[in-house]
């Protein structure tokens, strides 16, 4: 069915968020331009592109691996839980 929807006009809080930039852009002497291509270059994030860069699961060092084996050893040989702080 097509039933008839009323308009209520625009919605109070989108008003006063309008309202408010109108309001902010003035004090500054500056215009908000968001979502063009060259605001965007503006605010990328360069850490977002160096994360591509990294390794965040690097595999453990050879000495790591045998004192975690060491470890593991002497707990079972003395039958204790080392804790480590």
């Amino acid at each position: 069915m097509n039933y008839p929807v009323p308009s209520f006009g625009a919605d109070p809080e989108m008003e006063t968020t309008a309202n408010s930039i109108s309001i902010g852009e003035a004090m500054y002497n500056h215009k908000i331009i968001m979502g063009t291509e060259e605001s965007k270059a503006q605010w990328a994030n360069p850490a977002k592109e160096a994360a591509s860069q990294y390794d965040f699961a690097p595999e453990l060092d050879h000495d790591i691996k045998v004192t975690h084996t060491n470890l593991a050893n002497a707990e079972e040989a003395l039958g204790t839980t080392m804790l480590q702080t």
